[in-house]
């Protein structure tokens, strides 16, 4: 979507750049104070917990239609579905947290139905091993590009948030600089080891 130079949303534009204009990622380093660790680490775990409650979801539906092979139709439900289901997925995070969740889900999805499903269902090479040594009977988290539940040491801290109306934005004060990111009321400790184009939008 199109923003002024300060950051404001210009009502009505569509999230396609001007003509001539291209987009840069620059990644810094960051410093949060131990609250802030605390906040960002419940925002990554709430963000993990809407992921599988996905992932589970889409497993008893397709238990429930007794899927076999190809293309995985599913309607993915808005994130709100899930969230009113625990407190604590509550509106003191970022409602982006939860929008990646699905946003993530649904790119999952998408990547099976393009990768695996002309294909024949296919397994891990270890589950394979398992049905020829004991008999196993492979489930569908089994199934080879299916989505997966996301575990806490082996998942993405992350989120993506989104650039409305100039909430997301890097302050000076004394010398030092800060990131704003919405839900944390102070900015996080930033390294700014290169500017950002004076004439880009961020």
């Amino acid at each position: 979507m199109a923003t002024t130079k300060e950051g404001v949303h210009i009502k009505g534009t569509k999230k396609s750049l001007p003509d001539g204009w291209s987009t840069y990622a620059f990644r810094y380093a960051i410093f949060p104070t131990p609250e802030q660790v605390t906040k960002l680490e419940k925002s990554f775990g709430c963000e993990r917990k809407v992921y599988n409650e996905y992932v589970s979801g889409l497993y008893e539906y397709l238990e429930s239609i007794g899927f076999e092979s190809g293309c995985i139709r599913y309607k993915v439900p808005n994130y709100t579905t899930i969230t009113a289901k625990y407190d604590y997925l509550d509106k003191s995070n970022d409602s982006f947290v939860y929008n990646d969740a699905k946003m993530r889900f649904q790119a999952a999805i998408k990547k099976y139905n393009e990768t695996y499903a002309k294909q024949p269902i296919q397994y891990k090479k270890s589950v394979r091993k398992k049905m020829q040594t004991i008999g196993y009977v492979p489930t569908l988290k089994d199934i080879k590009g299916m989505p997966k539940f996301h575990s806490k040491k082996q998942g993405k801290l992350s989120y993506t948030t989104n650039q409305t109306n100039g909430n997301i934005k890097i302050t000076q004060e004394n010398g030092s600089y800060f990131l704003c990111i919405p839900k944390f009321q102070e900015g996080i400790s930033i390294h700014l080891h290169r500017e950002l184009p004076i004439d880009g939008i961020h």
